[in-house]
């Protein structure tokens, strides 16, 4: 395909792309679409369409500076082959299709979710959202009454404050202007009407001044479209968040979003049940991620959901006090049991485990939580923990609860009594039960 650039500098390119069409399509890229080469906004589409097109590429996030755009359009002499010229684009192309459709003589302007301006003293006080980007050389950038020309058409999301704001400084000095609303769209209105048939029929609908029709159009599109569906979930994760688990744990309703959307939604929905400590459903929707992510990421998640999980049976089930008034522990980089006071749990988190007492054929045992399942503590004659598995039930080497009175109770290994020393070591020695070899299971708020 033929194309030939009609004017550079060192802020913007414009290109130009002949085609059959009886109106000239003028488009501007927006920030995630800066000059590249010969590529232009919506170069796909309009190639496949036939479309008479110039595109307008800015360098960098520069807003299309009103010098280099004042220079380009002086020079381009196609532009007064066509008395029908559609200026098209989104965000900061939205931006430069309405500013300058005065300079280029535009009959209709197609804008998505356009800025007003992102100068921080026009838009006094209020977030323009890309303050970040504004230099001294944009001061008074505004769009003013003076810049416009020909039927104005923006389409955006009410309800995202951001882009509402600039829509509705724009309306104030725009004496023709329709507006579209795209709900629950936030500022992803360019990338849900996307799609060459999409343009093609959003083009040829305005320039008929069929805005009923568009709104049909648009209406349409926005209900089938994949990204509106990742938002509406994303909204509901906080008040129905099982609502969301149900629909992400549905294949056929999974698949219409795809793989991006579901991994992203998966992963928010993992972060929220982490939050409200609700191990159950995090592993389940870790599950589901699983054969998307890589390893590392599924080990990493999976300490997270351990940490979840123990946090939640510390709350559930108490946790191991001595007549010390601390904690029974494991300590991973020693293997050994000890105690520790209650404080250490949380500094010392990365070595101590809390031990919980789990339910096995008949008997509770001293186990800790790792990898979504209890491993058991077998103590070998040197008092070395080893972590076993409690699918093939009590070993001879598990520390087993003693039933006791309400003021406590005492854990048993092969008949002796486990104690609590007063300098934080575990003994497995002890012939009688003294006050050292008295446990007491306590809700950890109440410590």
């Amino acid at each position: 395909m033929y194309r030939e650039v009609l004017y550079e500098d060192s802020e913007l390119i414009v290109i130009w792309q002949p085609g059959e069409s009886d109106y000239l399509l003028i488009t501007f890229g927006d920030l995630i679409s800066l000059a590249a080469g010969n590529k232009f906004y919506a170069d796909t589409a309009v190639t496949k369409l036939g479309l008479n097109c110039i595109g307008f590429m800015a360098k960098t996030p520069n807003w299309f500076p009103s010098a280099s755009m004042a220079a380009a359009i002086g020079q381009i002499a196609i532009l007064r082959q066509f008395s029908c010229r559609v200026a098209y684009g989104g965000s900061m192309g939205g931006y430069a299709a309405i500013k300058y459709s005065a300079l280029l003589g535009a009959s209709e302007v197609l804008a998505f979710c356009p800025q007003w301006s992102i100068d921080p003293n026009e838009c006094a006080g209020q977030s323009s959202g890309y303050e970040h980007y504004f230099k001294p050389s944009m001061a008074g950038m505004g769009i003013r009454m003076e810049d416009m020309a020909g039927r104005i058409c923006i389409l955006h999301d009410p309800s995202y404050a951001v882009d509402d704001f600039h829509h509705n400084q724009i309306a104030a000095v725009c004496k023709n202007l329709a507006s579209v609303n795209v709900y629950t769209a936030q500022h992803h209105v360019t990338s849900i009407l996307a799609g060459t048939a999409n343009l093609a029929e959003l083009i040829t609908t305005f320039i008929r001044d069929d805005i009923p029709h568009l709104k049909h159009i648009v209406s349409k599109i926005r209900r089938n479209s994949r990204i509106r569906k990742h938002i509406l979930l994303q909204k509901a994760i906080n008040r129905h968040p099982l609502l969301v688990h149900r629909v992400l744990g549905n294949a056929e309703l999974a698949t219409k979003l795809g793989v991006t959307e579901n991994n992203a939604l998966n992963s928010q929905l993992f972060q929220y049940f982490i939050a409200q400590g609700k191990p159950e459903k995090a592993n389940e929707v870790l599950t589901r991620l699983g054969p998307s992510i890589c390893r590392h990421r599924i080990n990493l998640l999976q300490e997270a959901l351990d940490d979840c999980a123990r946090t939640a049976m510390i709350k559930t089930q108490g946790i191991l006090v001595t007549h010390h008034q601390t904690v029974l522990v494991y300590s991973v980089f020693y293997g050994i049991l000890c105690h520790k006071n209650l404080n250490a749990l949380e500094s010392e988190k990365m070595d101590l485990q809390p031990i919980f007492l789990v339910k096995l054929s008949g008997y509770e045992v001293a186990a800790i939580w790792s990898k979504n399942r209890f491993l058991a503590c077998a103590i070998d004659p040197h008092g070395q923990v080893h972590l076993k598995g409690m699918e093939s039930g009590k070993g001879d080497d598990f520390i087993v609860k003693e039933d006791n009175s309400n003021n406590g109770f005492t854990l048993l290994l092969k008949s002796r009594y486990v104690s609590a020393a007063h300098n934080g070591d575990i003994l497995y020695n002890k012939p009688k039960a003294l006050a050292w070899e008295i446990f007491y299971r306590y809700d950890v708020n109440l410590i």
